[in-house]
C-alpha cells in the first residue's frame, strides 16, 4: 500500500486471496473501489469512469469526506456561531473547489477544529478579513515602536502578509475583529506539517480556559455568551463612547477601568463568570432592558446579570478595584442576591464599522 497526500492506494490479487471480504465487492477485474472513510461498515464506491490519472484524481477529490464549510455572506455568521468551543480556521483559496488535502484535514480534525473556506469571489467577506489584517499590521508596528517587536524566539504572527495570500490559513482568535494567526500554506506543503500546525492550534484553544475581559457583541451573543440561555453570571460594564476612548487610552498606559477588569479576569478565571463591556451610545436598546439603572446616561455602570434567570443587580458603590472585586465576590458566593428582573430580553445591534486604530481591549469591531 502506498500513500499520495491524504489518500492511500492498495492492490489485492483476488485470484490468490479469495477469502478476503473485499473481493466479494468485485464482479469483474480489475475493479477500483474507493473507501471515503475508515469506517469498516461503510460500503465502498466503485469507480466506473475513465482509467486515466486525471479522471481518477478528480473522482477521488470529489469524494474525499469533508466537514469544511464554504463561507459566504449568508453562511459566515452561522458558521462563526456554531460550535463556539472549537477554534475557527479559514482557508483562503483561489481554486474552484476545496482542495482534497483540506477536505481530509477538516474531516480528520472535525472534533478539534471548525474549518471554513473562502473563495476568491467572496469580495465582501474578503474585505472584512482585510480590515482585520490591517489592524494586525498596525498593532505590529505599534509593538515595534514600543520596542516589543524584537527579542528571541518566534513571534505569534511571524508570517503576517501584506494582503491576503492565496492559499493561506487564518486561525481566528478574535471573532469580531477577524484577526488571528496566519499560516503560510505554501511553506506547509504536506499533510504532516499542516497537521502539526493545526494540532498545535487545537491544543492552544483547549488551554485557553477561564475568564477574559472584552466587548460583548452581537456575534458573541449568537455564540451563547450572555444570551438568554446562559446560566453563568455576566458582569457588564456599561459606558459611553467617550468613556470607552478614555478607558482604552488609560489601558495603553497600564491603568484605568479596563486594566482593573483585566486584572480581575485573572483572579476570577476559574469562576462561572463573564466580564464584558458594552457601549451605551451604540447599544441603547440593550441598556434599556435594565430599568433599574440610574437615569443619568453619562454615568458608568456595572450590572451583574444572570440571563437564564432573567435577574440582575446594579452596583451602587463607586467603581474602584476593591469595590468591583467585592461586588463580584458577593454575587458569585451568593452573599448578594440578584433581586431585579428584566422585562424584555436584552438585544445587541450588529455594528458595521471598522476601527481606525488598534485596540488592546477589543473596541468596536467590523461584524460584516
Amino acid at each position: 500500500m502506498s500513500g499520495w497526500g491524504c489518500m492511500q492506494f492498495g492492490a489485492i490479487n483476488c485470484a490468490r486471496f479469495r477469502n478476503l471480504s473485499v473481493c466479494d465487492e468485485a464482479s469483474h477485474y480489475p475493479t477500483l473501489l474507493f473507501y471515503p472513510t475508515k469506517d469498516k461498515q461503510a460500503k465502498p464506491l466503485e469507480y466506473r469512469g475513465e482509467r486515466t490519472a486525471a479522471a481518477l484524481v478528480r473522482f477521488a477529490s470529489e469524494n474525499v469526506p469533508s466537514t469544511a464549510v464554504v463561507l459566504t455572506d449568508g453562511s459566515f455568521e452561522e458558521w462563526i456561531a456554531t460550535d463556539p468551543l472549537l477554534p475557527k480556521v479559514v482557508l483562503f483559496t483561489d481554486k474552484k473547489g476545496i482542495p482534497p488535502l483540506f477536505k481530509f484535514l477538516s474531516y480528520q480534525m472535525k472534533t478539534r477544529i471548525s474549518f471554513g473556506v473562502i473563495f476568491k469571489n467572496q469580495l465582501k467577506l474578503l474585505q472584512a478579513f482585510r480590515h482585520g489584517l490591517v489592524l494586525q499590521q498596525k498593532e505590529e508596528e505599534e509593538k515595534k515602536k514600543r520596542g516589543g517587536g524584537g527579542g528571541g524566539g518566534k513571534q505569534k504572527n511571524e508570517f503576517l502578509p501584506k494582503d491576503i495570500v492565496f492559499p493561506s490559513l487564518l486561525a481566528i482568535d478574535d471573532i469580531d475583529r477577524l484577526t488571528g494567526e496566519w499560516i503560510d500554506v505554501q511553506h506547509h506543503v504536506n499533510q504532516d506539517l499542516l497537521s502539526l500546525s493545526l494540532s498545535r492550534l487545537a491544543a492552544q484553544a483547549r488551554a485557553k480556559t477561564g475568564v477574559s475581559f472584552r466587548e460583548l457583541t452581537a456575534r458573541r451573543m449568537a455564540r451563547g455568551e450572555c444570551d438568554k440561555n446562559d446560566s453563568q453570571f455576566c458582569f457588564l460594564l456599561l459606558l459611553t463612547e467617550s468613556q470607552r476612548r478614555e478607558a482604552e487610552a488609560q489601558l495603553l498606559k497600564g491603568g484605568g477601568i479596563f486594566q482593573i477588569f483585566r486584572d480581575l479576569s485573572e483572579k476570577f478565571k476559574r469562576d462561572p463568570v463573564k466580564l464584558c463591556w458594552i457601549n451605551k451610545d451604540q447599544q441603547r436598546q440593550f441598556v434599556q432592558a435594565f430599568q433599574a439603572l440610574p437615569s443619568s446616561h453619562q454615568e458608568m455602570n456595572l450590572v451583574a446579570y444572570r440571563p437564564k434567570r432573567k435577574k440582575y443587580e446594579v452596583m451602587t458603590a463607586s467603581l474602584t478595584a476593591s469595590s468591583i472585586e467585592s461586588f463580584i465576590n458577593d454575587v458569585v458566593s451568593g452573599g448578594k442576591q440578584l433581586t431585579k428582573k428584566i422585562g424584555t430580553v436584552p438585544h445587541l445591534n450588529r455594528i458595521q464599522q471598522v476601527p481606525s486604530t488598534p485596540s488592546r481591549s477589543g473596541g468596536t469591531r467590523d461584524e460584516l
